[in-house]
């Protein structure tokens, strides 16, 4: 162990995080970190520059991969940096720890965590403490938790502290101390692990109305509440009434990162605001958008249900403002994220189980209790059902310390075990302070789509496509997700045949550029494409077959090419092969116009359709069509330095496809076995010729 002088004065805690679980952590680490009397910063990986990194001696990072093994958003500065210094030997000096996030559903599983240790060890950085690396798929906290309870050891060894680190109360101690305080013998049930972490808010003291505010009508309340379904849990508690001698596993309380207090009655509050304030630090600058108009895609048979988007961005945040002056910076393989809101109804029935309502609608202000630069500083005047709405997360899955929670505020201990509106009408004596409730709750997180336009057709719109997201549960509940049915909402007006003269609301969206090369070639036009997306996943190569199209319409415009000029045209811009899967073209082809119109005017130089539901041509996939064309597949890609292009899920498509084409090297490419045949996919993807943009279950989008 070194000497007390050795130790670093302080810890420096980054993190990257796409959806908050990253950011909650690294906060909630913080926290009781200063607890333990260490000095802390925490800090995004994007705002390094506050610290001098060479200078910190002990470092902590929680990290998270997104995307096909992508870096989050708020840490693309940081290795921009990282990858410009070339001194070998910038952190000589600093001792680090990593924890990362992923999901074994994604080839490239905590890829950011295992790149920047990489990196850091590059630059000739030390671990002081094993790095973590927690699955998403079979919950986060059965890595994360063990992780942080056996780091303070590690980190008592290489950082100092103000006084000497008491061990930690066991949770088993906590739920005991709970029990006695409530006075009762009866056993309490172990709660269930789950995952999903993100920011948080402490109890809310509520005064005086002040009558600037805003609040929805009695109508409006009263027909969201009726209308929002609620499920009493069918548990087995049978184990409760045996007598239970010890309890082991159990999560701890969630730590409270900012805490939420009434603004004074005679605070200077301003008038009311046409928007409600924004929860969430986007990566890029927030723009203004309306409805213009909307479609369905496919039939009412079809099972699942599709809708087509468009958006037009405005100056200011009003329906009749003008478009914006400038041309939107994007490209076909960008993605752009909508700010949404929970359903009003699942929102009074929550604030109708914790007893609120008469106080959901009066002014608080939200304060940090972690990080003075935080989100929570630039909030200012809110309400309760502002927090509940457009804040938190209402439809997640619970995490431990959550149900945990719950599980402390409840006066009947059996009332203990798993959405959110389910436990509280499940159990009507837990009933938390709406602050604590708060900060047991994930971020209501934007929700990312890719952009199926051009900016050469539509210079200042967004379009996009989604599957309203419906479900029915394990137990055969209805469930729907946040963002699709709350955007078929509030688009029916525009869904219909004949034009609507409703003004459109204001939706805030922000661009988010592909950091990968996933975007319709712009310059490089000659290499050929075989792009693969089943379902929505064709979603962005509709803005590609757009671009390209209007590409070669301009180029025929300029004339002088030949005496044939679409001949001319065709051996100026490489081919295209679109992979496209479906369950039934009759009943969910989606762009069906668009896409044979790319074939027309010979843009899309082939179209291989599969679907996978129509009983009269048995069950096709996508990877069945490479398959078939394996010997062309290799002849686009060796030959012709051509780019695969694959969108869509990361479960079981993305898989298959990369499998199929892992074969189709070996078959026809000569590859010697399954290991190099791999080694050549991951080459074509260092060269930027195989790109995926894949999604993970978005039942909840």
């Amino acid at each position: 162990m070194a000497s007390v002088d050795e130790r670093a004065d302080r810890l420096v805690i980054f993190y990257a995080s796409q959806t908050g679980n990253a950011e909650w952590i690294a906060k909630s680490l913080d926290k009781s970190a200063a607890e333990r009397g260490y000095q802390c910063r925490c800090l995004a990986m994007d705002d390094h520059a506050e610290v001098e990194l060479e200078q910190e001696r002990v470092l902590a990072f929680v990290v998270s991969t997104t995307g096909d093994g992508d870096p989050p958003d708020n840490s693309l500065k940081f290795w921009r940096w990282l990858r410009r210094n070339k001194q070998s030997d910038l952190l000589q000096h600093t001792q680090y720890a990593i924890l990362g996030l992923g999901d074994t559903n994604y080839d490239n599983f905590c890829n950011t965590a295992k790149r920047l240790e990489k990196r850091l060890q590059e630059k000739a950085a030390r671990p002081f403490y094993p790095t973590g690396r927690a699955d998403d798929a079979t919950g986060l906290e059965e890595v994360v938790d063990p992780w942080i309870d056996n780091l303070w050891p590690a980190l008592a060894a290489v950082c100092k502290s103000s006084r000497e680190t008491a061990q930690s109360v066991s949770a088993v101690d906590q739920l005991l101390d709970n029990t006695m305080a409530a006075e009762t013998a009866e056993p309490a049930a172990q709660v269930v692990a789950s995952d999903k972490l993100a920011d948080g808010i402490k109890d809310v003291h509520i005064a005086e109305p002040v009558p600037e505010v805003k609040k929805p009508t009695a109508g409006e309340t009263a027909a969201a509440s009726g209308a929002y379904p609620a499920y009493v849990l069918d548990l087995d508690t049978s184990a409760l009434d045996q007598g239970l001698s010890q309890l082991s596993n159990l999560a701890k309380s969630p730590v409270d990162l900012c805490e939420v207090v009434a603004l004074p009655a005679d605070a200077n509050v301003s008038a009311v605001r046409k928007l409600p304030p924004v929860f969430f630090n986007t990566p890029t600058p927030l723009l203004y958008a309306r409805i213009k108009t909307a479609r369905t895609l496919t039939q009412p048979e079809a099972v699942k249900r599709t809708l087509h988007l468009e958006l037009e961005m405005l100056q200011r945040p009003e329906a009749d403002s003008p478009l914006i002056a400038d041309e939107l910076d994007v490209l076909p393989g960008d993605s752009f994220g909508i700010i949404c809101e929970n359903d009003p109804g699942l929102v009074q029935a929550i604030l109708e189980q914790l007893d609120c309502v008469d106080t959901a609608d009066q002014p608080v202000r939200v304060q940090s209790l972690v990080d003075e630069n935080g989100i929570a500083a630039s909030l200012g005047q809110t309400t309760v059902r502002e927090l509940l709405t457009h804040a938190l997360d209402l439809q997640g899955t619970l995490r431990k310390s959550t149900i945990r929670l719950l599980a402390d505020v409840s006066q009947d201990l059996r009332d203990q075990h798993p959405t959110l509106l389910d436990l509280l009408v499940t159990f009507p004596s837990a009933r938390p302070p709406i602050g604590r409730l708060l900060g047991a709750l994930s971020a209501l997180q934007p929700r990312s789509y890719s952009c199926t336009n051009t900016p050469l057709l539509h210079p200042r719109e967004l379009h996009c496509a989604f599957n309203i997201a419906e479900y029915v549960d394990a137990h055969g509940r209805q469930r729907h997700g946040v963002c699709t049915p709350w955007l078929d909402r509030i688009s029916r007006p525009w869904q219909g045949a004949t034009s609507t003269l409703a003004a459109s609301p204001i939706l805030r969206v922000y661009l988010r550029p592909n950091v990968t090369n996933f975007r319709v070639p712009d310059a490089a036009i000659h290499h050929p494409m075989i792009l693969i997306g089943p379902g929505t996943g064709v979603a962005p190569f509709i803005g590609f077959l757009a671009h390209r199209s209007e590409q070669r319409r301009l180029r025929l415009s300029m004339g002088g090419i030949s005496r044939v000029p679409s001949r001319a045209v065709d051996a100026l811009f490489g081919p295209i092969q679109l992979y496209y899967g479906c369950r039934d073209d009759r009943l969910d082809f989606l762009y069906r116009d668009e896409i044979m119109r790319a074939q027309n005017d010979r843009t899309l130089s082939e179209l291989v359709l599969a679907c996978s539901r129509k009983p009269e041509h048995g069950r096709r996939y996508v990877q069945d069509g490479l398959y078939e064309r394996g010997a062309d597949v290799w002849r686009i890609m060796s030959a012709e330095n051509g780019i695969i292009f694959v969108c869509g899920d990361a479960t079981g498509m993305a898989r298959d496809v990369n499998t199929a084409l892992a074969e189709i090297v070996q078959q026809h490419g000569g590859a010697a076995d399954m290991k190099e045949a791999l080694a050549t996919l991951a080459e074509w993807t260092q060269q930027g010729r195989y790109l995926r943009d894949l999604r993970s279950d978005t039942r909840h989008k």
